[in-house]
């Protein structure tokens, strides 16, 4: 090593530590002591850039919670309870964000929800330094102007036949709007034998067919319809009551659980008011058989969840008026499995859907909700014209053979309410203000 007194002797400038093995010392040091702090500042980088896109969820969960509460508002009216329970089920579905709490706050004269969430940011180096603070955001959503008078809603946005009228098939919905989401330029099917008869078509695609068979033009490249009933809570329930129940003799139902489906075959069967949940199986009707209920909805949850109503089935039923399946007579989970059948060797598999073929479905008051999955109207006479009004809701529609679906719209004949985003001209819009 070269000492000061080398300066004198020489004459020459030192540079201390200038041998190589001295340099790469001094420079590893270096590097070693700012190698965590530059970790640790890019960490921390990192951690906000995510604490944003956490807060950007957080604050669109509270976005449409609030929106789901105030469609509630406009099915219950003055129930806080209930609309707060919407708003908090959505909220609270979302189990996988820690230290997750919502706080509802109702106006019922200004017609408006606040839905406040908080949660702790996941993190990794934020949160031990105490630079991250709990996220918490607030929306605000509000009942205003008016909304159409919408009776039948086509939900899915890719299928090639989101409304399919074969053979002699009739609908009929002469005071109300039939709305397709699907982009598809063949949306709406309608063969040369079927007809519509129908106030107005909103088509997001196009259409094929012939116009003599559709009393409206549709609209095309309309802007897509948000699903009315998307935030409405599933019911609560546990355990099974009835396992594989079928029913044989004439008896009543009970309100239940019923696991591995419910078939009533040649008997009647007179439904106690409330809910009945069908657990993976099909609610059926055959053989001659009868299901008649007021005041009665279904939840079809889970594996082959769904609607066959056969040829001599009869149906009379009426939707709750009060509870969590408020003016809905049958609600599917959304998340149902999907259950396929072949169509022969080189075709595409055909997904079953929910089948309504009785000739004896006149009466279905309230409102049909199936996102899951088709709903089949098959059959001879018409479905659902002694009814006092009808709302459905699905994935997509297809009419064979006879039948004639009747969409009825006198909303004020009954008192089962009718969900916010369909039904009469006088219903408000929920949109968020702040």
């Amino acid at each position: 090593m070269f000492y000061v007194t080398d300066l004198i002797e020489t004459g020459r400038p030192i540079v201390f530590g200038s041998w190589k093995g001295e340099t790469d010392g001094t420079t590893a040091f270096i590097f070693a002591v700012m190698l965590p702090i530059l970790l640790l500042l890019g960490g921390i980088a990192l951690d906000q850039s995510a604490i944003q896109s956490q807060r950007a969820r957080i604050q669109n969960i509270a976005d449409d919670g609030a929106l789901y509460a105030v469609r509630e508002m406009e099915i219950v009216r003055n129930d806080e309870r209930r609309i707060e329970e919407v708003a908090l089920a959505y909220v609270y579905s979302f189990d996988d964000i820690p230290d997750l709490t919502a706080n509802v706050q109702i106006d019922l004269p200004d017609k408006t929800v606040d839905v406040t969430v908080s949660a702790s940011p996941q993190t990794y180096f934020a949160n031990p330094l105490g630079m991250a603070s709990t996220m918490r955001v607030k929306s605000t959503a509000q009942l205003v102007g008016q909304a159409g008078n919408t009776c039948l809603i086509a939900l899915d946005e890719e299928t090639k036949f989101a409304l399919a009228l074969n053979q002699r098939s009739e609908l009929t919905a002469r005071n109300c709007a039939l709305y397709a989401n699907s982009t598809s330029p063949e949306s709406l099917t309608v063969l040369p034998r079927a007809q519509i008869v129908v106030s107005d078509v909103f088509l997001v695609g196009g259409y094929i067919g012939s116009l003599r068979g559709i009393s409206a033009t549709p609209v095309t490249d309309a802007p897509p319809i948000v699903d009315p009933l998307a935030g409405r809570p599933a019911p609560n329930y546990s355990g099974c009551d009835h396992i594989e129940r079928r029913v044989t003799t004439d008896t009543t139902l009970e309100p239940g659980v019923y696991c591995g489906g419910l078939e009533i075959s040649g008997a009647r069967a007179t439904l106690e008011p409330g809910i009945y949940i069908i657990e993976n199986g099909t609610l059926s009707v055959n053989n001659d058989g009868w299901i008649l209920g007021n005041d009665v909805g279904f939840y079809l949850t889970g594996m082959n969840a769904k609607l066959n109503f056969d040829e001599d089935s009869h149906i009379d039923l009426t939707a709750p008026r009060t509870g969590a399946l408020t003016g809905l007579l049958f609600f599917a989970d959304a998340n149902n499995p999907k259950t396929m059948r072949s169509r022969g060797r080189g075709a595409p598999p055909l997904r079953d859907g929910h089948v309504i073929r009785s000739n004896d479905a006149r009466r279905l008051v309230g409102t049909i909700y199936l996102p899951d999955d088709k709903l089949v109207v098959d059959g001879e006479t018409p479905v659902a014209d002694e009814s006092e009004y009808t709302v459905i809701v699905a994935q997509s529609f297809e009419l064979y053979n006879g039948p004639n679906l009747v969409i009825q719209t006198d909303y004020t004949a009954s008192d089962v309410p009718v969900p916010e985003g369909v039904g009469p001209n006088n219903a408000t819009s929920a949109v968020l203000v702040r």
